[in-house]
């Protein structure tokens, strides 16, 4: 797959996703194609580039995919299908850690779950430029996922709340846990953060404040 800007990509296939968009009825998808960086399978590797149709798959630059079977999405991932695929990162931010990329963002979405009584986090940015960039920290350890890893419950609600001016907190069921969750809680707020949100954030999760 040649190295185009995102831009660019998004400009030749808008129609493809605007198919995907009314069988669907999920005005949703547009937005969560978008920030989440996919881009059509066949469209890529099977050569169809001619037609506007409906995809059915689509894949992001982590090698998962997120594929409609009949109107219901399902994400998969490590999809094998897309092992030995030339899948190029078209985030020009890419390199930047946790820190520097809040910096460059206009919304936030904190989610903390539990793992086998464990603390996870899952902390995603939603950039100047419309892209997620998403973190999870585990462990101690933090590392740069698939937005795709929010799940469609989160993605839909950040969809609905990208214009949002103070914070708000997650509606979540246990089927629209991130993977593995048993439990959690999130939010969603504009950046830079209302103090009301920073005091949320020192009051409760300390580990936190170097990044926050």
């Amino acid at each position: 797959m040649k190295n185009f800007s995102l831009t660019t990509i998004y400009q030749k296939i808008i129609r493809n996703i605007r198919v995907l968009v009314g069988y669907t009825e999920e005005p949703d998808y547009e937005f969560i194609i978008k920030a989440c960086r996919l881009k059509p399978f066949d469209y890529y590797f099977n050569n169809a580039r001619k037609k506007i149709v409906l995809h059915r798959k689509w894949f992001d630059e982590y090698g998962n995919s997120f594929l409609l079977n009949g109107k219901i999405p399902e994400i998969l991932f490590g999809d094998v299908e897309m092992l030995g695929k030339y899948n190029v990162c078209t985030d020009i931010y890419e390199g930047l850690d946790i820190v520097r990329t809040k910096k460059i963002s206009k919304l936030v979405c904190l989610f903390q779950g539990k793992i086998l009584e464990q603390d996870i986090f899952y902390i995603s940015f939603l950039g100047i430029d419309n892209y997620l960039r998403t973190f999870v920290i585990y462990e101690d350890k933090i590392e740069k996922i698939s937005s795709l890893y929010l799940g469609m419950g989160i993605l839909k609600q950040i969809s609905e709340n990208i214009d949002i001016k103070y914070f708000t907190k997650l509606k979540l069921s246990k089927s629209k846990l991130p993977p593995s969750c048993e439990s959690g809680l999130g939010w969603l707020s504009y950046l830079p953060m209302h103090k009301d949100f920073e005091a949320l954030i020192k009051n409760n999760f300390e580990q936190l404040s170097s990044i926050f």
